[in-house]
């Protein structure tokens, strides 16, 4: 028996001998593939949509067929060249296409990467490029594009090694494709990475890919049940797919264009943010949960402004063995980069302060009761002062620094920091602003998340979900469930008893926020639409 709050039983069932349905429906009119993409690169037609999207300055740069180079040496047929002109310092080269590859971001016809399991290619790499002290041409990072977002795809794992053998014979080389990946159903094409941060490569690189394949998967095993969890009412921030750094938050809004800092303040200035639920122990460590404010408008790459703005105060909140650590960084005059705001503080970024508490849940604060004076407090009533420079101060000054009307932007958020927390959520109470014109403070118990103060900002989609304060639980089933819904029931076994359809398509229900983790779905179901908040049963049943 499962007890968790007012919920005394439950019971998983799956309709046996029904074939998973077809392509899940998207928002867009799209034709969904059907069988296993291939693109040969038979003439240049085939590379219509193929850009080099970003890095390297390529900016939406079109891609060139090669009829010289090909995996079968058909004469008939070519291959699809990449050059990317790596120099001395690190940068990176993303390159995509689309599946009805008419041009560039043509997301006519998708992809359900779920009913898929692998990517495949032929690679050849020119002579001239040179090998990494291993041998070999370093990592290819492959993947698939969202179709509803422009963050770049999807990069499965740590990518695939290209073999130093690729300069005298094509390789094939073969990708899995992880089926937890958020909005995976809806792919528009195939997308490729190579970053040179690590050290390599250093000079240019050039290459070829032919026969390009997204293999489509046998038919998979239908859905289980999985045991209910409870639902902590608030922000509730999942982190899911396999990137450890994953950012999920919000973004206050500030439809005002008031002032939202503290530079120039007659009263002391405060940002609050209070966590009421954690990852248990050891996935805790780590774990960070975030208030960051960047001086960068209008803001770019909302999802990670610690990394990517130029100006960045950081109070970085992380999970320990013994409770919580709260440590206030920053960085100035620095963007795209966030590794030195880890270090000691060397006059353009660093960190200042770290303040332990016994415990990881409650209100951290910090203060600003000047320019450049700054009190940090965490649960139990810790505290520590500090200084930060007056050159530190000055990059956060809204009016001498003429951002009105566009002025700081403030993000709260959380990150697991570790392959092993992926999957794990935070539960934020509270967030509180004080002594500024933009003041506000929001306790996360309205009926559904104020859009008018709050904007999210995620990586991955559906990993920030609201929960309001009426009782609720997280059914949790496997994946994949494509045809597959979700039924609740008050009773079992009776001559009277009634299964209601909560998720799938012939469900007159919600819709409810669900977020994919690598255990399985995750859907948030209110009492409200169970029709108890006593028992209730669950099945997962074919739409077929």
């Amino acid at each position: 028996m499962i007890k968790l709050n007012s919920i005394k039983r439950w019971v998983a069932a799956v309709a046996a001998g029904a074939a998973l349905c077809g392509a899940l429906t998207t928002a867009r009119a799209a034709t969904y593939l059907t069988s296993t993409y291939l693109n040969s690169f038979d003439d240049s037609t085939t590379v219509a949509s193929w850009i080099y999207w970003y890095g390297l300055g390529f900016n939406n740069t079109p891609m060139t067929w090669d009829p010289t180079m090909d995996a079968t040496t058909n004469a008939n047929s070519g291959s699809l060249q990449v050059v990317a002109p790596f120099g001395a310092s690190g940068d990176q080269a993303v390159f995509f296409g689309t599946f009805d590859n008419k041009y560039g971001y043509d997301n006519t016809v998708l992809l359900d990467g779920t009913l898929y399991d692998r990517i495949e290619m032929d690679v050849r790499v020119d002579p001239s490029t040179p090998t990494t002290t291993n041998g070999d041409f370093g990592t290819l990072l492959i993947g698939m594009v969202d179709s509803s977002t422009d963050a770049g795809g999807y990069y499965y794992g740590s990518g695939q090694i290209i073999p130093g053998k690729a300069t005298n014979q094509w390789v094939h080389i073969v990708q899995p494709i992880d089926k937890t990946t958020p909005n995976l159903n809806i792919c528009e094409g195939v997308d490729f990475k190579i970053a040179s941060y690590g050290g390599y490569p250093k000079a240019p690189f050039t290459m070829w890919i032919d026969n390009l394949t997204v293999h489509q998967a046998p038919p998979a095993a239908p859905p289980s049940m999985k045991p209910p969890i409870a639902a902590k009412s608030g922000l509730n921030l999942f982190s899911n797919g396999t990137d450890q750094y994953q950012r999920t938050g919000l973004e206050a809004i500030n439809p005002n264009f008031v002032n939202m800092g503290w530079v120039g303040s007659s009263t002391p200035v405060s940002y609050s943010i209070t966590i009421t639920d954690y990852p248990p122990q050891p996935m805790a460590v780590g774990y960070q949960t975030h208030i960051i404010i960047s001086s960068d408008n209008p803001p770019v790459y909302r999802t990670a402004p610690d990394y990517s703005s130029t100006n960045v105060i950081f109070f970085d909140i992380q999970g320990t063995a013994n409770g919580g650590q709260g440590n206030f960084r920053y960085k100035i005059n620095e963007p795209n980069s966030n590794a030195n705001v880890y270090a000691a503080d060397n006059g353009t970024a660093g960190t200042l302060a770290s303040l332990a508490a016994s415990s990881i849940l409650g209100t951290w604060t910090m203060t600003f009761s000047a320019n450049t004076n700054v009190t940090v407090t965490g649960p139990g009533g810790v505290s520590t002062n500090f200084t930060i420079s007056a050159t530190a101060a000055a990059q956060f000054d809204e009016a001498n620094l003429n951002l009105n009307p566009t002025p700081l932007s403030v993000y709260i958020g959380a990150q697991p920091n570790n392959t092993a927390s992926v999957g794990q959520r935070v539960v934020v109470g509270g967030f509180q602003m004080t002594g500024n014109a933009g003041a506000f403070s929001d306790t996360f118990t309205a009926a559904a998340l104020d859009t008018t103060t709050w904007r999210i900002v995620t990586e991955n989609q559906g990993t920030a979900i609201y929960v309001s304060p009426d009782p609720a639980i997280y059914a949790q089933w496997s994946v994949p469930d494509a045809g597959f819904g979700l039924q609740s029931a008050t009773q079992l076994l009776k001559a009277n008893n009634v299964w209601t359809t909560l998720t799938g398509t012939n469900s007159m229900l919600g819709p409810f926020s669900s977020v994919v983790l690598p255990t399985g779905k995750v859907t948030l179901i209110p009492f409200s639409a169970i029709g108890s908040t006593n028992i209730a049963f669950f099945r997962l049943i074919s739409g077929q």
